[in-house]
């Protein structure tokens, strides 16, 4: 189902929370997951390209080209790089904390990475400033980190490079990463945290009897409330 309020567009998805509910009926409830995209048929803006082997760094017109730890892929100008890096299929968390982080908050520090290019803001944010300065980050070594959440790529070309340890702090730099080591585990709500690739979840009861028409439009109201598109 599509979900389409002034310039916003999403897509959307329900499952029924008991066997019962298995039908468009009053009384029915459904988990409803709602992925909005920013402008309307503006699907571009919102994805990374697949990544792939580190190769030809030519990247399309409003686009910026990424380099990490082997992998070479393209996403557009103006992304967030953790959002860029997740939707290419790769991940500036180490190990667990793939599944134990902010999701994009800045709070965690665990997408810590050093790049190489320009990016926006050129220097740390006010989330960066706090949690770049507070354990196991700490200077001098944290002069070279910036969050990944925190910046959006800008130039042409950026080069990312990730150390090890939990929250990437450590000395050693990760090289080309093995099959199987980057996971998304929460999948879509990945992004819940994230302005530009927003996933609402919503339980809907369906209140009033008649036709699917009917009941799509108390669905569709309640969620684009909560969604605020």
């Amino acid at each position: 189902m599509r979900v389409v309020s002034g310039l916003a567009t999403g897509t959307a998805t329900y499952r029924p929370l008991a066997a019962r509910s298995a039908w468009w009926g009053p009384g029915s409830r459904y988990l409803c997951t709602v992925r909005s995209q920013r402008t309307a048929g503006d699907t571009d803006t919102n994805a990374a390209s697949s990544s792939s082997a580190a190769g030809s760094t030519d990247a399309p017109a409003g686009s910026c080209s990424i380099s990490y730890r082997g992998h070479q892929f393209t996403a557009p100008q103006g992304s967030k790089l953790r959002r860029a890096m997740l939707l290419a299929g790769v991940s500036p968390h180490n190990g667990k904390a793939q599944l134990i982080n902010c999701r994009g908050l800045g709070t965690c520090g665990t997408c810590a990475v050093e790049i190489r290019g320009e990016v926006a803001p050129a220097s740390w944010t006010a989330a960066e400033q706090l949690r770049l300065n507070f354990p196991p980050h700490k200077p001098p070594n944290n002069q070279r980190l910036r969050l990944a959440c925190q910046v959006a790529c800008v130039g042409a070309e950026l080069t990312v490079t990730k150390r090890d340890r939990f929250w990437g702090q450590g000395d050693a730099v990760l090289g080309p990463a093995g099959p199987g080591e980057f996971s998304l585990p929460l999948g879509e709500l990945e992004f819940l945290l994230d302005s530009d690739r927003r996933v609402v979840v919503v339980v809907c009861t369906i209140v009033a009897a008649g036709s699917c028409a009917q009941h799509w439009g108390v669905w569709h109201q309640s969620v684009s409330r909560v969604a605020g598109t």
